[in-house]
């Protein structure tokens, strides 16, 4: 079509816009990135010096595991002040990041609450150098080893404890220490089938199995191999320790005894709601003793000697000791331990009243007059770590004033180098109401972390009882052997207590005062945010 010279106008006009725009728009990308360039580039540097801060929290919790690993001492008691025998820059001044020249970390070290919470905390800059652009990020981490607050149930080995072997498997005791105290790996001595682990049939009453009907609401670890039966119900992750595995592919860590060993047809189909079976985990020590407990009561708490009784009433208690010379511990309307920790010793005549021998009665509990047991019950406002040289036997209810809700800080400990027990008396003696979940008086709530070195939790003479009700447990329960609460016939209680225990989730990151944890355990990071930079840093390298 022919055009007008109006229409060959307008369209060169267009013409000459199209090749300013053309000129102009890829001038101004150009301009706009080069300006974006700085803040990309600080960008990047912020990217490096945050990779450095996290350089500083892997090195410090590398040089923890190493210490307590090697069982050379507790290396979160070093800082600048008290420095570690071998040289470490990043405490007074900046270390290299691996492999770097321009990246570096330096950390100061908060231990003044470690002893007593078990967390140490570090603030560690990370810097990257290059030029004017030099560019730091802060972290505040905190660490806390391998714990046995970390579980619900810690199990040494999955057996009972064969001083009940005569009650609970009609086992003579010391057959049952000679045939049947073996973890799975152990080699027993026999040429029999298996020729690891305790001696099969005699001691198959005495294994600790999980079995149908129970269910466990929270993580779960034991040192030996599970022995499952039938369907059990596990909420939280389950972990095994077993150096021998069960030679069975699709799980090597729990085993049917019966099935295996035994001409048994149980159908097994355990539930694993986390992680989908039961995991390796490295072992877990118990200490040999609470003697530093003995220490810690006496440096700053309450020491006693000979049978005592406790009762908490929130932030006071009241105490009774016949045995104990101090009396600032004695009486009633005391306040907590100022340290937090209580420990009731063996008699020691430099220390005590002069009994020498016979029985003491507290609580209608019938006591040798020279060992130290703990009798207690009451509700907890603060934390408290309550500790024995032979046994603890609660004797009623034991609930913190929050109820243990998310928020509160309430925490008890019991740690008992013998036995951690629930009183076969409980009914008559428990004099603290259930104000938490509002159970009858015959069904202990023991709330709180229990820890038992050398024997195990239990109820005070199970095998005498009838069919008692229910333990309501809400935290943690670690032992060298398992806990035992009755006896059964097939799955029915008939004597004693059934169980229903839960994990406090609140454990995973606090801890009652000085609770004792696993030798050369390693160590984990509990949190680690930013922070402001600290005014303070040392000159850069």
């Amino acid at each position: 079509m022919k055009r007008t010279k109006g229409e060959r106008g307008d369209a060169l006009i267009l013409v000459i816009i199209a090749v300013m725009l053309i000129t102009i728009i890829p001038a101004g990308l150009v301009a706009a990135s080069v300006g974006q360039l700085p803040q990309t580039k600080q960008r990047q540097e912020n990217q490096t010096a945050l990779a450095a801060a996290e350089a500083g929290v892997a090195n410090y919790e590398n040089l923890l595991d190493q210490y307590s690993i090697n069982q050379l001492g507790n290396y979160w008691q070093y800082d600048a002040n008290n420095l570690p025998p071998v040289a470490n820059a990043a405490l007074t001044s900046w270390e290299s990041v691996s492999g770097s020249t321009t990246e570096y970390f330096h950390y100061s070290v908060n231990n003044a609450q470690t002893a007593y919470s078990g967390v140490v905390s570090l603030l560690v800059t990370g810097v990257a150098t290059s030029g004017a652009n030099t560019q730091y990020v802060t972290l505040k981490a905190s660490f806390r080893s391998q714990s046995f607050l970390n579980y619900l149930i810690f199990d040494n080995k999955m057996v009972v404890d064969p001083v009940f072997a005569v009650h609970a498997a009609q086992l003579p005791n010391n057959k049952a220490e000679a045939d049947c105290n073996y973890l799975f790996s152990q080699s027993n001595g026999t040429s029999g089938q298996p020729p690891n682990g305790p001696i099969l049939p005699t001691c198959k009453s005495l294994l600790n199995y999980y079995v149908t009907g129970q269910t466990f609401n929270g993580p779960v670890f034991s040192n030996d191999m599970y022995y499952l039966a039938g369907s059990p119900v596990f909420n939280g992750p389950v972990y095994s320790a077993s150096t021998l595995k069960s030679g069975i592919a699709a799980h090597p860590y729990w085993i049917d005894p019966t099935n295996a060993y035994l001409n048994g047809s149980n159908v097994d189909n355990p539930v694993f709601k986390v992680g989908g079976n039961v995991q390796y985990h490295t072992p877990l020590s118990l200490p040999q003793s609470d003697q530093h407990l003995e220490q810690m009561a006496s440096a700053g708490g309450c020491l006693y000697y000979g049978p005592t009784q406790v009762t908490l009433h929130g932030t006071t208690m009241t105490v009774i000791s016949p045995q104990t010379k101090n009396t600032t511990c004695v009486g009633s309307d005391l306040p907590l331990p100022a340290n937090g920790v209580m420990y009731v010793a063996s008699l020691a005549q430099a220390n005590s009243n002069t009994c020498a021998s016979g029985t003491l009665n507290i609580d209608q509990q019938a006591s040798p007059c020279q060992e130290g047991n703990l009798d207690i019950q009451g509700t907890l406002s603060g934390q408290l770590t309550a500790a024995s040289e032979n046994n603890i036997t609660i004797t009623g209810n034991l609930e913190y004033t929050g109820c243990g809700a998310n928020g509160t800080s309430d925490l008890l400990g019991l740690i008992a180098n013998n036995f951690v027990q629930v009183s076969s008396k409980f009914s008559s003696t428990n004099t603290t109401p259930d104000t938490c979940f509002s159970h009858p008086s015959n069904d202990p709530v023991i709330m709180g972390a229990i820890l038992t070195l050398q024997h195990s939790f239990a109820v005070q003479n199970f095998w005498k009882l009838p069919f008692e009700g229910t333990i309501y447990l809400y935290g943690a329960l670690a032992g060298n052997y398992a806990d035992i609460e009755g006896t059964f016939q097939g799955t029915s209680i008939t004597n004693g207590y059934a169980t229903n225990y839960t994990y406090d989730p609140r454990l995973a990151y606090l801890s009652p005062p000085y609770f004792l944890t696993p030798v050369a355990s390693s160590w984990n990071v509990l949190s680690s945010v930013a922070v402001n930079n600290p005014a303070n840093l040392p000159t850069l390298p």
